[in-house]
């Protein structure tokens, strides 16, 4: 059992502060997932345990004050994490690190598929949950990643672990590279975009805005992809005649996207071919994916 990353979460935290890891015992066909607590206490009980039981699949960012996972037990916050697992990840991920810099980790969790989670890690430990909280969803939704792990209690992939669904070894690009919350504040303001707040999530309610953009982008294309994107672009222009507004239309476009079942990276990826507002386009991607029964 590599330390090494337990022991980064664990920088500037106090006596007794928590760190949850997830592990799976596969000896003689167990398949037993549990969560031994590992404490900054100088005497590491559950690492005899870790051992034991083979490899820890997955590792909390964030550290707590006792063994509940809750925003009201949170000891110290300690960075953001990315999850990519559809959609053109590789270009989703260069996306993001052209924006805000190099993720600490990189951590390729299926590396047949490329499928990527990007760990941005504090210099120093947070304790501003609420803004936290803001640039986290805000991050994540500038991103196009998976929309679902924004919140405080999310667990990462244990980097050089193996891929208990697939048996595939994970692995890991390191950097030097540490940030703080303000920096992203600072850079989402330099991109204009405006911090989203959890309350925006609980309702798929439509928003007003003024920005719209028209299809540009029609070179290196195949025939399939343009006949697609035709069809697409055809279903967008009714909803644009049928509704009061460009935003009423992107909303009931993705809507539909949403009632086919296509995922997230899926439904970003028509909308930026389809040159549309791709801030606006997160947004109600997120509003929907929480209020709408049918969601993948």
């Amino acid at each position: 059992m590599n330390n090494e990353y337990i022991n980064r979460i664990l920088k500037n935290t106090v006596e007794g502060d928590y760190i949850f890891l997830s592990c799976i015992d596969r000896r003689e066909g167990k398949n037993n997932r549990f969560w031994p607590n590992y404490t900054n206490d100088g005497k590491h009980k559950s690492l005899g345990l870790l051992k034991k039981v083979g490899w820890c699949n997955y590792i909390s960012l964030n550290t707590y004050i006792d063994k509940n996972r809750t925003r009201n037990n949170i000891s110290n916050l300690n960075g953001f994490m990315l999850d990519f697992d559809d959609g053109d990840i590789k270009e989703l991920v260069e996306r993001v690190e052209q924006t805000f810099g190099s993720a600490t980790w990189k951590i390729t969790t299926t590396p047949s598929k490329g499928k990527t989670q990007l760990i941005y890690l504090f210099k120093e430990p947070e304790l501003r949950t609420d803004l936290w909280e803001k640039v986290s969803l805000t991050f994540t939704m500038f991103a196009g990643s998976d929309s679902q792990t924004w919140d405080l209690s999310r667990v990462f992939r244990h980097p050089e672990s193996v891929n208990g669904k697939n048996g595939e070894q994970t692995l890991i690009e390191k950097t030097v590279a540490e940030y703080s919350l303000d920096y992203f504040v600072d850079k989402l303001s330099d991109n204009n975009i405006e911090l989203l707040s959890p309350e925006d999530t609980k309702s798929p309610t439509s928003t007003n805005s003024s920005n719209t953009q028209k299809k540009e982008r029609r070179n290196k294309k195949t025939a399939d992809d343009i006949n697609k994107e035709n069809n697409y672009y055809s279903q967008y222009q009714k909803f644009e005649l049928e509704k009061p507004s460009p935003s009423e239309a992107r909303y009931s476009f993705i809507f539909s996207l949403i009632k086919k079942r296509m995922n997230d990276a899926a439904i970003l990826k028509v909308c930026d071919e389809l040159g549309l507002d791709m801030y606006d386009c997160n947004k109600i991607v997120m509003k929907i994916r929480t209020g709408y029964v049918g969601r993948t």
